[in-house]
């Protein structure tokens, strides 16, 4: 049988695009998972509110969910960051750059994190900020679970650059078996598809002001 569109995922978005299709157009939706809608996933966005909510945000906590924000880190990754800052861990790559983040705890492990020039011209020397204290700060002031913003530019990242691999290994998500050859070039691409990620983030978060 054809279809007039197909549809790879069966999460909150493309059940939804599917719904609103299927009223003019056959479609056929892919899933992986045996059950549609388990395990949970979110679809993958970030209010406008959120952003604009942080303008009365103490400034280190600012600081960290931008780079929450800015290269879809976890929050414990953000605060480490801030935590033990080293300037020469900085390699700029002109309007953006990559941290030499180097942090390793059991199956996890997170080597560089993305972010704009002007954030990190904001970071002059270590901050002093509590990863429990920010969680809880953030649950209190979003209605939005801080994990998710992980997950939105997860989502964001792969419309652009459509590269899964080159996605988690920007996210700290690459197998730690992974040979030099192969680490230097998804480097090298993720040195370069960051722009595109960037410009993103950028328009969207110009909407909150």
């Amino acid at each position: 049988m054809n279809y007039d569109v197909l549809i790879v995922g069966g999460g909150p978005s493309g059940l939804m695009l599917a719904s609103r299709l299927s009223k003019k157009l056959s479609v056929l939706v892919i899933e992986e998972h045996e059950s549609v809608g388990f395990p949970q996933h979110c679809a993958g966005l970030i209010s406008i509110e959120a952003l604009r909510s942080m303008s009365k945000w103490p400034i280190k906590y600012r600081i960290a969910f931008l780079i929450v924000y800015y290269s879809g880190c976890r929050l414990s990754e953000a605060c480490r960051m801030l935590q033990s800052f080293q300037p020469d861990r900085w390699i700029d790559l002109g309007h953006y750059g990559r941290y030499a983040l180097m942090w390793t705890r059991g199956s996890k492990k997170t080597i560089w994190l993305y972010i704009p020039s002007w954030l990190r011209l904001k970071i002059e020397k270590p901050i002093s900020i509590d990863y429990i204290n920010f969680k809880s700060y953030l649950d209190k002031h979003l209605t939005l679970k801080p994990k998710y913003i992980r997950k939105f530019w997860y989502q964001l990242a792969l419309s652009i650059i459509k590269d899964r691999e080159l996605v988690d290994f920007m996210q700290g998500r690459a197998s730690l078996s992974i040979g030099s050859i192969h680490y230097d070039n998804l480097l090298a691409k993720a040195d370069q598809a960051y722009s595109e990620i960037l410009q993103a983030l950028e328009k969207l978060r110009n909407k909150a002001h």
